[in-house]
């Protein structure tokens, strides 16, 4: 489930490495999968990242659960641009299919 986020971690960090931008420039990205030990969790709740990277379900239970972490984390969305959905499998598991009806 979190292997999206991991694979995409590496080419974001490798792209903004070879941009030849100030390191004061460069976007900070971070993960929250719930791979994440506590302390990684705790640093993303005080120090916002310009790019998240989770996966659905994480996103789910940041948006659900009344974790006083999390809530840090979500409350920093506040002023998102833009929000980027993907994921590599369908959501429901191999064989289901969902979205808009055909017509």
């Amino acid at each position: 489930m979190s292997a999206l986020a991991n694979s995409q971690i590496n080419e974001i960090e490798k792209f903004t490495a070879q941009s030849g931008l100030p390191e004061a420039l460069k976007p900070v990205v971070r993960r929250y999968t719930g791979q994440e030990s506590r302390e990684e969790r705790q640093r993303t709740a005080r120090e916002p990242p310009d790019i998240l990277l989770t996966n659905f379900m994480i996103a789910e239970l940041l948006l659900t659960r009344q974790d006083e972490l999390d809530a840090k984390v979500i409350d920093h969305t506040g002023g998102c641009v833009s929000l980027s959905l993907m994921s590599s499998t369908p959501i429901g598991g191999a064989g289901e299919t969902r979205g808009c009806p055909a017509g």
